[in-house]
């Protein structure tokens, strides 16, 4: 007897502690049409686009196959980083049973989604938001996650946070239990998740009229495209590159293609240099024709995290890094002439910066009102550790001194991001304002330097502690 009481006493302290654990915490859905309530009219719908896409993914999720899939084609023939998922491009992939990556999506529509969409969901998004991607946030790369453990959060980064709370600016997010979240742009991420954004890694081009889906010039997207370079690049560019469903010459391709095929180009075209062996002149320049040398901008490093610094802290947001260069000579009173623009594209934060980052996975079970049990998968991130890497561009500014009475240029830095809400901004050169019309959603003056005829063949400049400049002549 004394042994079953001794029994009973532990399964009651047990179940008495169980309880505890699983105290219901309070729990309101915000649903999407409240979400988006303050936001303009005529932008509503990319922001629907995208809550209502990561909440059906989410949903979809509870799919171990579907979990596979996402897992094995983000890290197909990748080293430190994921792969995008372009919806357009992947949703006909077939993934168990003959089911599609849409069809997936399309077994969670409910009664909120076809309220606002109707039959017309697919329709909307690849007319919409064409760049609309999946991504594993390249930070948990090395971690081992088990899709038969537990489903990953889906937030929908909007091209603004969607709210402002006393915590600052957020997104939300979606599990496939039907707990949301608010993912706070000033604080780390800390949950294992994916994320529904617009594609940073593509670009979607007619290649007829030179045109993006926007209507933007590729002069204004990578100016070191004129069109005798594009006509030159063309064939490989579309090598590797994908036709758009949608038809109508649209190709996705890759920045980072775009990027490392005009170096390539530069690399084979330009590889002249001063040889001061023996000048004794005081401006080496003087010792050989003007005419004959390449000023190159050889590298950057960057020596601050400019993601931390302009952007946001979760890490997972935006993953890439694009700048904008501005090579500049000064004419005297307000007179700018722009001798060089050149756009590094297709750079991931982890080609910036070497980081040891630790990841803990720790999924915990929580138990909420409406929803009941949920396993939320918590992660414990640390970057313990980061390297500064060099990006070589050898990348030639200017051929000779076009304007020798001038002996001042300057370079400047832009921090841009792209998205759907493109603005067409007035920025400033050095000192100037109003010099150059640019089409961003965000950009961020990241400084300048000056460089005079006069300046030593190869120079380093520390670009005010943000980036440092190799240049060469």
């Amino acid at each position: 007897m004394r042994k079953y009481t001794k029994l009973l006493i532990f399964a009651l302290i047990f179940s008495l502690f169980s309880c505890k654990y699983y105290d219901p915490k309070p729990f309101v859905y915000h649903d999407i049409l409240s979400l988006t309530s303050e936001i303009n009219k005529d932008n509503k719908y990319l922001f629907t686009n995208r809550l209502a896409f990561a909440k059906l993914l989410a949903k979809a999720l509870e799919n171990v196959e579907l979990k596979d899939y996402i897992k094995r084609i983000s890290k197909d023939k990748t080293v430190n980083s994921f792969n995008e998922i372009i919806f357009a491009l992947h949703k006909d992939d077939i993934i168990e049973d003959g089911k599609t990556l849409q069809d997936y999506i399309l077994d969670e529509m409910d009664n909120e989604i076809k309220s606002l969409y109707k039959d017309d969901f697919i329709a909307k998004i690849l007319e919409q938001d064409p760049m609309l991607s999946i991504k594993l946030p390249d930070i948990f790369y090395n971690v081992d996650w088990d899709g038969c453990d537990f489903s990953p959060m889906v937030y929908a980064k909007t091209i603004d946070p969607i709210g402002n709370d006393k915590l600052g600016p957020y997104y939300i997010g979606y599990h496939s239990s039907g707990y949301q979240d608010r993912l706070y742009q000033l604080k780390k991420v800390n949950k294992f998740s994916l994320v529904v954004k617009f594609s940073e890694d593509y670009i979607l081009l007619d290649v007829y009229k030179l045109i993006n889906f926007q209507g933007i010039p590729l002069s204004y997207i990578f100016p070191q495209y004129s069109l005798p370079v594009w006509d030159k690049l063309k064939g490989k560019i579309l090598s590797q590159s994908y036709k758009s469903p949608a038809g109508n010459n649209l190709y996705y391709i890759k920045k980072r293609v775009m990027f490392d095929l005009y170096k390539e180009l530069e690399e084979n075209e330009y590889r002249k240099y001063i040889d001061s062996t023996g000048c004794d002149e005081k401006c080496l320049r003087d010792c050989v024709p003007v005419d004959s040398t390449y000023n190159t901008i050889e590298s950057i490093t960057e020596r601050t995290n400019i993601t931390d610094i302009f952007w946001d802290n979760s890490y997972i947001l935006r993953e890439n890094k694009d700048l904008l260069m501005y090579y500049n000579s000064f004419l005297g009173g307000d007179i700018v002439e722009v001798v060089d623009k050149y756009y590094i594209a297709g750079f991931r934060i982890v080609d910036f910066i070497t980081r040891k980052i630790r990841v803990d996975l720790k999924p915990e079970i929580e138990k909420y009102d409406e929803i009941g049990k949920v396993k939320i998968p918590y992660v414990y991130v640390e970057v313990e550790d980061e390297e500064f890497n060099k990006i070589q561009l050898n990348h030639v500014v200017e051929k000779g001194w076009n304007s020798p009475k001038n002996r001042d240029r300057d370079i400047e830095f832009f921090s841009i991001y792209r998205e759907n809400l493109i603005a067409k901004f007035r920025i400033g050169i050095g000192k100037l304002n109003d010099i150059s019309d640019e089409y961003f959603t965000y950009y961020q003056d990241v400084g300048n330097e000056y460089i005079t005829y006069c300046k030593p063949p190869v120079m380093n400049y520390p670009f005010g502690n943000i980036l440092a400049i190799s240049y060469k002549y």
